[in-house]
């Protein structure tokens, strides 16, 4: 009888013990020492020096910078301000906003889709959306907006790879710049309207494309409407979707597209760049559309907030060919397609040349040397956002880089500062430093 009531204690001791497990992983990557995984830690502070040069400078108000290698974190360092008015310091789990970089995601989530049977890429998108069905085109994106019928259909694989003729157009630079601001497409602010992206995406759908689908590539919301896509395909908002089957499974726990109440205080404010080179307030942290939600329109080309070592679990599950902590989220084979040149001898825009030279299924991919030193490997992805959010994965090397400020540039290459850091943390590799017990 003791024998069975102590295997009876025992059952509900570990029947306990389980429920307090999380379902998923920890939400906390390893730290560990730099020289452990091969960095060395005095090359490291090179990053800290470059960024409070620019801060004492008045270039930014802090940032928050992540390398991983190995899979574990070697560096992870806030430095600076979340914003001039009230100078709250900077920290490591600051919530930024990460834009563009949504688009990975909705990538992911898309190929997930297609690994389940539910789409193909190479599908019209018409066939989900009827609105894209016989789309126009411009006989010169530069000129007057006179149209044409396209001779393709849109497909998802041109939405991936922004081969579809899709714009950002924010000014009334040309004709077709203007049309698109008067009709609100493709803004950046699509975040105060109150309509959902089921909406917005079918009235977006009337404007004429810039180019061919399949033609060149172009820069654009695309991802917009795959994120109605997968709303129209699971049935569920896209929120709900990357929550079940990407944030939750690989612990993202402060991944959102409205920012929790509770989490006010780690959310930054976001800077321009005026053409003196100071710094002015375009959002304050505790007026920013991200925080007085939920709105009704979810951008799954631009709405995802999250912290950098969320991020950093992201890239590292693509860095692991889909996998993280047991949680496999896409197949090996999915990577390896989603990481490959799409673009064929076509070029990025040079203008996008920091992403790399071509394009895979979201992801921009380094296939050759750029006119400066570029110190990660070729084959490293890329990708960033308006507001200077950056990463890099490194396959080689086994390496994450990620960087975050809220700044929106007047251009690109803002101060060289992103172009710094990145070399700065290649440059810290050094094998020689790991100790024998960690070596292969």
């Amino acid at each position: 009888m003791m024998r069975l009531e102590r295997s009876a204690n025992l059952f509900v001791l570990f029947s306990f013990l389980f429920l307090l497990t999380p379902a998923f992983g920890s939400g906390r990557m390893t730290h560990v020492n730099p020289e452990s995984v091969g960095l060395d830690p005095a090359r490291l502070e090179v990053i800290s020096r470059i960024l409070q040069n620019e801060i004492d400078n008045g270039g930014i108000p802090g940032a928050v910078t992540l390398i991983a290698r190995k899979g574990k974190i070697a560096y992870h360092e806030a430095i600076g301000y979340k914003d001039l008015e009230t100078m709250r310091p900077m920290t490591t789990d600051t919530i930024f906003r990460i834009m563009s970089i949504s688009k990975t995601i909705t990538s992911v989530a898309v190929m997930k889709l297609q690994e389940e049977g539910r789409l193909h890429i190479d599908d019209p998108i018409s066939r989900y959306i009827p609105e894209f069905a016989k789309p126009n085109v411009v006989l010169d994106p530069l000129g007057e907006v006179e149209v044409q019928p396209a001779q393709k259909e849109i497909t998802i694989r041109h939405l991936l790879t922004h081969t579809g003729g899709i714009q950002y157009l924010h000014t009334r630079e040309t004709p077709l710049g203007s049309l698109h601001v008067d009709n609100r497409v493709g803004d950046f602010n699509i975040f105060d309207y109150d309509e959902t992206i089921e909406e917005y995406i079918k009235r977006s759908a009337a404007m004429p494309l810039s180019s061919e689908p399949g033609e060149k590539w172009v820069y654009g919301w695309s991802h917009d409407i795959l994120g109605y896509l997968i709303e129209v395909i699971t049935g569920r908002t896209v929120e709900e979707y990357f929550q079940e089957h990407i944030f939750s499974p690989l612990s993202m726990v402060d991944a959102h597209f409205f920012l929790p109440e509770e989490k006010l205080d780690r959310f930054p404010s976001v800077y321009m760049t005026s053409p003196e080179g100071r710094l002015q307030l375009i959002e304050a942290y505790d007026e920013s559309p991200f925080v007085y939600g939920p709105r009704k329109l979810l951008s799954a080309a631009g709405g995802v907030i999250c912290t950098a070592e969320d991020l950093a679990r992201f890239c590292q599950m693509i860095l692991n060919q889909g996998k993280l902590e047991g949680q496999k989220i896409i197949s090996r084979k999915t990577v390896e397609s989603m990481t490959a040149n799409h673009l064929g001898d076509r070029e990025i825009d040079p203008s996008f040349s920091f992403w790399g030279q071509k394009f895979g299924l979201g992801f921009g991919i380094r296939t050759e040397r750029g006119e400066t030193d570029d110190l990660e490997s070729l084959g490293t992805l890329a990708f960033s956002g308006v507001y200077f959010e950056k990463f890099w994965i490194d396959p080689k090397e086994e390496m994450v880089v990620i960087f975050f400020i809220q700044v929106e540039p007047h251009d690109f290459n803002y101060r060289g500062i992103a172009a710094k850091v990145k070399n700065a943390a290649f440059a810290a590799i050094d094998d020689d430093l790991i100790p024998l017990r960690f070596k292969k």
